[in-house]
């Protein structure tokens, strides 16, 4: 016969088993969201320590065997088995979308009949959020002097992730370091030539990560790495950080302007939506952050067969994108939208009537 004493103890352990239960179906979003940017398209995860694609598609896609997916949305990264804190993941809405419904716990709730109210009319905003603003770089006609060179860091070649130490040499005529000074770790691709006129561009300074000096010693300094943008290697030089906002006002782009884009920030084939460009025209020319323009082609074919006689057809819009940064002769911005893939060398400029 089963005791008071013994049905109390199973009472117990039914309650705990419950409870445990669920605690383990508590949604994670609520963590997740601790790292996430949404966008009209989806949302930007921020890498944390220990992440790797692998985890992350079982996460966000349900399946592990999805990362080659996510691979592929995220061209900035080389190496799909070295990701590091700090990193931006953009992950599209449709890798999402099940996991917030499956995830998403309902209370239950007495519905009324009611008239729907109109759908508010959509504004377009007046601004945008780019967290990632300090990590992109640009085009200089001349390279940074640097502040100082990385010349060892904890691992034999390269940093891999934040909060790890680099050891720096500071520039013999540069200002002297101090502890709690910031830096922007970088470095210069180049020089950049225009494949048409065969002239030169300038210098691209690809962003590696941010570090601030915790100790200064005999004849170098030591910095602890806040953030790392892309892996930091040996010899990456140092300048002073210098905050960008992350709100940048939108505006419409100026009228007149046709520049041409230069090459994408990552060495990579193919570029389209969200990947960062450079084009040829900056603030000399009245280039400013937060400015809209359309990306377009005109291709000049051949109008007559006979007489070989050519013509130049009508702007073909492809793309717009939005500047993010600029310089006095170049400026970067992001591709926003594309209908095919972009390529260097296609046009930039307002085409609104």
């Amino acid at each position: 016969m089963t005791s008071k004493t013994d049905f109390l103890h199973f009472n117990a352990t039914v309650l705990f088993l419950i409870s445990v239960f669920l605690f383990l179906t508590v949604p994670a979003s609520a963590k997740i969201d601790d790292h996430i940017v949404r966008t009209e398209s989806g949302f930007y995860y921020t890498v944390q320590k220990g992440d790797t694609l692998w985890d992350l598609s079982k996460q966000f896609s349900d399946s592990p065997w999805e990362w080659p997916g996510l691979w592929s949305n995220n061209p900035q990264i080389p190496n799909p088995h070295l990701i590091y804190p700090g990193q931006k993941l953009l992950i599209f809405k449709k890798d999402w979308e099940g996991k917030e419904k499956k995830e998403e716990v309902r209370e239950p709730v007495i519905m009324s009949v009611i008239e729907p109210a109109p759908a508010p009319e959509a504004s377009k905003p007046n601004s945008i959020l780019c967290f990632e603003i300090d990590a992109i770089g640009f085009i200089r006609k001349e390279p940074v002097a640097a502040t100082g060179n990385v010349f060892k860091t904890w691992h034999e070649y390269v940093m891999s992730s934040s909060e790890e130490m680099i050891y720096v040499r500071p520039s013999s005529d540069s200002t002297p370091m101090s502890v709690g000074d910031k830096f922007i770790i970088y470095r210069t691709i180049g020089p950049i030539m225009d494949r048409d006129t065969e002239t030169k561009i300038g210098y691209q300074h690809y962003l590696t990560g941010k570090a601030e000096i915790t100790r200064i010693e005999p004849g170098y300094a030591v910095a602890r790495v806040e953030n790392s943008f892309h892996e930091i290697e040996l010899n990456d030089s140092l300048m002073p950080f210098q905050p960008r906002p992350a709100e940048i006002p939108l505006k419409e782009g100026l009228s007149g302007i046709v520049a041409k884009i230069i090459k994408p920030e990552e060495e990579i084939a193919l570029f389209g939506e969200n990947d960062i460009i450079f084009f040829d025209k900056g603030r000399d020319d009245g280039i400013e952050p937060g400015q809209e323009y359309a990306i377009y082609q005109q291709e000049t074919v051949v109008f007559n067969q006979n007489t070989r006689a050519k013509k130049t057809l009508s702007p073909e819009i492809i793309g717009k994108l939005i500047v993010l940064h600029t310089e006095a002769a170049t400026s970067t911005a992001r591709i926003t939208f594309c209908l095919k893939n972009i390529e260097k060398g296609q046009l930039v400029g307002n085409l609104a009537p």
